[in-house]
């Protein structure tokens, strides 16, 4: 989503762009109108163009919905076309497109003007939009996801360690014991082989015999 934006954000301040040198060249004593057409070939050329995904940001087709950050609700972003065909106001003597010089449908200098001035203030407004969206929600949540996926991580080592507490519990005593004196079984069988426990044990072993004898 944020990378989305940023491609929209992007791509809105492009259009600007092509926007502002259409305005100069409307002023222009010397235009050349295929130069008017390159350039409303170009806006067009970015509103169509898709992200890394296929996804189309700038041509009326593109919105997002998701968690606000704070907690209230759902914020919602839907970015409106910038096409020349959608860039301009029947109010103001038309669209973008109508100043192109195939079909176009003013020749009038402070129409035309008009019609791009409107179109730089209607992207400026798109782009301000962008940016809040970006500042307040998509950031945050950001934030929020981060901290919420080191907070499952901690859990899940939580639960890890808990299981192995488990299974160290589950050892006999014996086994405890050898896990918390790993010398003490050389020990023990160190003492079982002395001369003098031996030599105990045999004479052990001897009375007992001559008590059966008996």
């Amino acid at each position: 989503m944020t990378s989305a934006l940023q491609i929209a954000q992007d791509g809105v301040e492009r259009i600007q762009q092509h926007l502002q040198c259409m305005n100069d060249l409307v002023q222009s004593k010397n235009v050349h109108h295929d130069e008017i057409d390159r350039e409303i070939q170009a806006i067009d050329q970015i509103a169509n163009s898709t992200d890394p995904r296929g996804n189309r940001l700038l041509d009326g087709t593109w919105s997002v919905s998701v968690a606000d950050p704070a907690g209230d609700g759902v914020r919602s972003l839907r970015i409106p076309s910038l096409r020349c065909t959608d860039l301009g106001h029947e109010g103001i003597g038309g669209f973008v497109v109508s100043i192109a010089t195939d079909g176009g449908q003013t020749d009038i200098l402070s129409r035309k003007l008009a019609i791009i001035r409107c179109a730089i203030l209607q992207t400026a407004s798109i782009h301000e939009e962008l940016s809040a969206f970006l500042t307040n929600v998509a950031n945050p949540l950001i934030d929020v996801l981060e901290i919420a996926t080191a907070n499952a991580n901690a859990a899940q080592v939580t639960i890890q360690d808990t299981d192995m507490a488990c299974q160290v519990s589950r050892l006999t005593k014996l086994d405890a014991m050898m896990h918390a004196c790993p010398d003490s079984p050389k020990k023990h069988l160190q003492n079982f082989s002395d001369p003098e426990i031996l030599r105990q044990s045999a004479g052990t072993k001897r009375l007992s015999d001559n008590n059966q004898l008996d």
